[in-house]
């Protein structure tokens, strides 16, 4: 996992009266360099679709590491054999987000 993410919440989300969806956007092998990342994120289309349906973004990064040079999302265990369940490193990283959006802590 990276330490860094954007988060995308569109003018309507900003009324605590309104009731906005969520969704986490996991980028493609290679895209987590900020440059990149920010280059995705403004040109991917996502954005515009966020702000006509009341939809928060938000845009975790990876990093390139030894075992993950690329910096893709763990999809083939090299995060450890619970990569694609809920005591998986990085779905307890996303986990985490979820639960402080939601609770603020």
């Amino acid at each position: 996992m990276g330490t860094r993410g954007y988060i995308y919440i569109p003018k309507v989300c900003e009324d605590p009266q309104i009731l906005c969806h969520l969704h986490f956007n996991f980028h493609g092998c290679n895209e987590w360099p900020l440059d990149i990342a920010l280059q995705y994120i403004v040109h991917s289309g996502f954005l515009p679709i966020a702000e006509n349906n009341a939809m928060v973004m938000i845009f975790p990064l990876t990093t390139s590491i030894p075992t993950n040079y690329n910096g893709c999302w763990d999809f083939f265990s090299y995060t450890g054999s619970n990569f694609a369940t809920k005591h998986g490193q990085q779905i307890q990283v996303v986990h985490g987000m979820l639960q402080r959006l939601i609770y603020g802590s």
